[in-house]
């Protein structure tokens, strides 16, 4: 029972969808960043600071205690015509175990100078908002298989966790002169509300040229299944930012 919890909580690291929490972020003359954020221990979480300057660089990353690891692990620079489109990075963290800790770094200029000193809270915890998910009356996890074509989506959250809203995605198929492309559209729903499961998978088709033409290209894929994402959105108990957790119930189409 032990493993399996930890596993389920191990998931959720996956499925969250804001884990940076970019509804609380520091603008500087030379950053913006989040201040505080979410991360579940045991697993990799990713930081990403977008600096105002080509030359600007992150340099000196420590965690104030041991049990957080912290690296610089992607860089993204770019300008045209002496404007800079962007210079973005990210920093990989670890945790140990649960706790509170601080991550900071140093943002610096082209000749190497201090810009800003950064420093973000991070809240390392294994405790998942979501106390219960059930579909059609059925407990589920993270992500399943289900037989049922349509049921009552009810979601219950643990003690400190605030729900915001419920949101179905399906896949819409658009098609185009040149074959089809699919998109994952999202509606909001009630809580308890009757839900029926899409029976559209993920689809993409391309066709350049024909046959008897001296280049012809045609690339076709339809997947087996059709999933129905559940998308919440909550409060996080640690940051009380807002942040998502996603469930998927997926129908087997042969």
């Amino acid at each position: 029972m032990k493993t399996t919890k930890k596993f389920f909580l191990l998931l959720a690291t996956i499925f969250t969808m804001s884990v940076l929490m970019f509804g609380s972020c520091i603008t500087s003359s030379a950053a913006t960043y989040p201040k505080k954020i979410r991360v579940y221990p045991l697993s990799t979480s990713t930081v990403s600071v977008t600096l105002d300057a080509v030359g600007d660089q992150i340099a000196n990353i420590k965690a104030t205690n041991k049990n957080l690891k912290a690296k610089l692990t992607h860089t993204n620079v770019s300008q045209h015509n002496g404007t800079m489109e962007r210079n973005e990075c990210s920093i990989t963290l670890y945790a140990k175990k649960q706790g509170k800790y601080t991550l900071k770094f140093d943002i610096l200029d082209a000749a190497g100078s201090v810009k800003t000193k950064a420093s973000i809270t991070v809240f390392a915890k294994n405790d998942s908002p979501v106390k219960k998910f059930t579909f059609g009356g059925k407990l589920y996890d993270y992500n399943n298989f289900t037989g049922k074509k349509s049921g009552k989506v009810k979601v219950v959250m643990n003690k400190g966790y605030k729900l915001k809203k419920i949101e179905v995605g399906k896949y819409k198929v658009n098609i185009g002169e040149d074959g089809s492309d699919s998109e994952m559209v999202y509606t909001a729903i009630k809580n308890n509300a009757k839900v029926t499961l899409s029976q559209t998978p993920y689809t993409y088709s391309y066709t350049d040229g024909a046959p008897d033409d001296y280049y012809y290209n045609r690339y076709w894929t339809k997947e087996a299944v059709a999933p129905t994402y559940i998308r919440i959105t909550y409060i996080d108990k640690y940051t009380k930012l807002e942040d998502t957790t996603s469930y998927y119930l997926s129908t087997l189409l042969f």
